[in-house]
């Protein structure tokens, strides 16, 4: 194993906490950060975390959105208008 892989095995653990805005030790959270700068597979892997995370966000929202318009239709009764 070399250097790099130790390094990224030592901050990739680290990726979730921190794109969750989780408080890492300040040594750790300038580990990550300075990690993520100069390594070009970890900054992929980074953002692909990123890329899901956001996928999953929009996924929640949509079935937030369909399980309110299910609810008005299960309930016609309901003038509210929410």
């Amino acid at each position: 194993m070399t250097l790099i892989d130790r390094l990224c095995r030592g901050v990739r653990p680290s990726f979730s906490d921190h794109l969750d805005g989780q408080p890492l030790p300040l040594h750790l959270a300038v580990q990550v950060r300075l990690h993520l700068t100069f390594c070009p597979m970890c900054r992929r892997t980074y953002r692909a975390l990123e890329a899901t995370r956001e996928s999953l966000g929009a996924l929640r929202e949509l079935d937030v959105q369909d399980s309110e318009v299910s609810s008005k239709s299960t309930n016609p009764s309901d003038t509210s208008g929410r």
